[in-house]
């Protein structure tokens, strides 16, 4: 349960540190980190529930797209 609440406090911050440091670029990395805490409490997981892989499938395939449009968006807004 610990790697949910850590994967929450990843998901949640990520909004939160971009608009309080005002650095898309710490977006991108948080989103970054999410993703590969998402991977690896999958992996984990796994051998002891197979639902519970299965409701992590959704934020494994739309974290990347999202961390790559905060990517872009840095890139468009580069001061």
């Amino acid at each position: 349960m610990v790697g949910y609440l850590v994967l929450m406090v990843l998901v949640q911050s990520y909004t939160w540190l971009i608009c309080r440091t005002r650095r898309l670029a710490n977006g991108t990395a948080v989103g970054f980190v999410g993703w590969l805490w998402g991977v690896a409490l999958a992996v984990l997981v796994a051998p002891a529930s197979t639902p519970a892989v299965w409701l992590l499938i959704p934020y494994l395939l739309w974290s990347p797209l999202g961390t790559l449009v905060t990517w872009q968006m840095q890139r468009i807004n580069r001061p």
